[in-house]
C-alpha cells in the first residue's frame, strides 16, 4: 500500500484485514487522525511503524497479528475512543508494549489476549490510570515454560498506576502460577 502519504485524518474507519502475504505498509506518514476505528487482523505485519504520525484514534483499536514484534509506531497516540483489543494466537512474538505508553486512558473495555511473549514485563501499561469498561487478560501465561515470573512478578505488575476500571476485570486461562 502506497500513495497516501498526504492524508492527515480519515473520517471513517482503517481496516487491514485477511492479507495473508501483505509484510509491509508504507504510504501513510501523515495519518494523525483517524476518526473511526482501527483494525489490523491476520496479515505477516511484523510492525506498525507506518502509523507512526498516529496521535487519536476515536473509536476501537483491534490488533491481531501474531507477526508483529512490537507497537513503536504507535508510541505518538495519545487517545483512543473506544475499546483496546491486542490478540496473538499462534507463537507471538510481541514482546513489550512500549508503542502504547501514551494512553492514559481507555474508554472501553482493555482485552489482551494471548500475549505470551510478554512475559513478566514489568511496565505493560505504565501510564494507564482508568479503563471505562472491564480488563480481561486471557491466556497471558507461557504454560509450556512454567512459572517464569517467580514469586514476586507478574503481568498484573504492569497495571500498578491503575486507579479506576468501571466494568469487570477477568483473569481466563492464564497458565503462570502468578500473574
Amino acid at each position: 500500500i502506497n500513495g497516501f502519504g498526504n492524508l492527515a485524518t480519515l473520517i471513517g474507519q482503517l481496516e487491514i484485514i485477511y492479507n495473508d502475504e501483505l509484510e509491509e505498509i508504507a504510504g501513510f506518514e501523515s495519518l494523525a487522525i483517524i476518526e473511526g476505528d482501527l483494525t489490523v487482523i491476520d496479515g505477516e505485519l511484523s510492525s506498525v511503524a507506518w502509523l507512526q504520525s498516529l496521535t487519536s484514534i476515536e473509536g476501537n483499536v483491534k490488533i491481531g497479528l501474531d507477526s508483529l514484534e512490537n507497537l513503536d509506531g504507535l508510541s505518538n497516540l495519545n487517545q483512543i475512543g473506544g475499546d483496546l483489543i491486542l490478540y496473538q494466537s499462534d507463537q507471538p512474538k510481541l514482546a513489550n508494549l512500549d508503542g502504547l505508553s501514551g494512553i492514559t486512558h481507555v474508554p472501553g473495555d482493555l482485552n489482551l489476549s494471548g500475549l505470551h511473549a510478554l512475559g513478566c514485563t514489568p511496565d505493560i501499561f505504565n501510564g494507564l490510570l482508568s479503563i471505562g469498561g472491564r480488563l480481561r487478560l486471557k491466556d497471558m501465561g507461557m504454560s509450556s515454560f512454567g512459572d517464569v515470573c517467580g514469586p514476586d512478578g507478574g503481568v498484573l505488575d504492569g497495571f500498578a498506576a491503575l486507579e479506576t476500571i468501571d466494568g469487570n476485570l477477568e483473569l481466563d486461562e492464564n497458565y503462570n502460577k502468578s500473574i
